[in-house]
């Protein structure tokens, strides 16, 4: 049956010895199981030491680049808004254009009545369209304006 663990000597001064031997009668344990018990201790602080300066290394890389991503995403996110807002006011445009033509190109006694009807089915569509949690203010807001009350 093959040794499950491997001997070897180290050296002690008298002092450190004489530390270690009350050590050992403190615990009750015999010079082995504590120089075990230590040596697994030590082993397991200095990994654990290892791991915190690793995770410490990583931690500043993904600040440094969760820093470098906000910068960038902070002057896209400028130009960003700005080329949506420049999209909504031509689709605006295009929107209020569509409508006067229909508006005036409607017979005069059933404009008013069309054109509520359009906004109910406009606000029913896009209701089934948004469907879900985060679109329930989203909705509230859409249905606001639709509603000729913004």
């Amino acid at each position: 049956m093959p040794k499950r663990t491997t001997p070897f000597n180290i050296r002690l001064s008298p002092d450190d010895l004489n530390r270690f031997d009350t050590q050992c009668h403190k615990e009750g344990k015999n010079r082995t199981e504590l120089a075990r018990d230590l040596i697994r201790e030590g082993l397991a602080n200095r990994e654990s030491e290892d791991m915190q300066e690793i995770d410490s290394e990583y931690a500043q890389e993904v600040r440094k680049q969760t820093d470098r991503l906000a910068g960038i995403l902070r002057k896209n996110n400028i130009e960003f808004t700005d080329r949506v807002a420049g999209l909504l006011v031509k689709m605006a445009l295009d929107n209020a254009t569509v409508m006067n033509i229909f508006y005036h190109r409607t017979r005069e006694d059933m404009r008013d009545e069309v054109f509520s009807i359009a906004r109910r089915q406009a606000i029913e569509t896009v209701t089934q369209e948004l469907k879900g949690p985060l679109s329930l203010e989203l909705l509230e807001s859409l249905k606001h304006a639709l509603s000729g009350e913004a």
